[in-house]
């Protein structure tokens, strides 16, 4: 292997609206978010032999379109009690651009055959990822919490070296998260004891392989 030629560049533009309310017994917020965004990826591989340089090359280019909208808040009940929950709703749509080249050593060996020619897909996506939780203060100085959330990461493209027939784009991950928390301290503050247990169980979990 004589190089790995990588180049990457990444370009996002993005923005974030939120409007705060605090009340007695009602805190909120609410939000828009919208961000655009370009990835432009190129891999190389480059191998010597007796008959000369081996070379392949591919490259993959995705631009991402996503907007959402967002509440949360907690609402009082008591000086002891209070329940909190949100929602969040949005929508990604991401379009992938793919090419692969190898140069005509590559194809001799027969190398080309095991990769995917190039291609264009497409991909939109809505979701939604709730949350919701009650809390309960023992003492001023005690709070227990419980909490159970959902989340969600979109799917996409691989850009480097896709095998021959796996063009395409893969799912986006879920995941549910439930929590059980405890905040204390003495009434001097001068000794805290915080401790949270977490069960998370995820859907489609994206790994990187090579």
């Amino acid at each position: 292997r004589s190089d790995n030629p990588f180049a990457g560049e990444f370009r996002q533009l993005s923005q974030e609206l939120r409007y705060i309310h605090q009340g007695e017994k009602f805190d909120w917020v609410a939000g828009l978010y919208a961000e655009k965004s370009e990835a432009d990826r190129l891999y190389g591989a480059y191998s010597r032999y007796d008959l000369g340089e081996m070379r392949l090359a591919s490259r993959g280019k995705t631009e991402t379109t996503s907007v959402s909208a967002f509440l949360d808040g907690t609402w009082h009940l008591d000086d002891r009690l209070s329940l909190f929950g949100g929602l969040r709703i949005g929508r990604d749509r991401k379009s992938f651009d793919y090419t692969f080249e190898a140069d005509s050593i590559a194809q001799a060996f027969g190398l080309a055959a095991a990769f995917q020619p190039s291609f264009s897909d497409d991909l939109a996506e809505t979701y939604a990822t709730p949350r919701a939780g009650i809390s309960y203060r023992v003492t001023p100085d005690t709070l227990l919490w419980a909490s159970v959330s959902r989340g969600y990461k979109s799917g996409g493209f691989n850009a480097g070296f896709v095998g021959l027939g796996d063009a395409g784009h893969y799912d986006s991950e879920d995941l549910t998260a439930w929590e059980l928390g405890l905040r204390s301290s003495t009434p001097d503050g001068r000794l805290e004891i915080n401790g949270a247990l977490f069960l998370n169980d995820w859907k489609n979990q994206q790994v990187q392989g090579f």
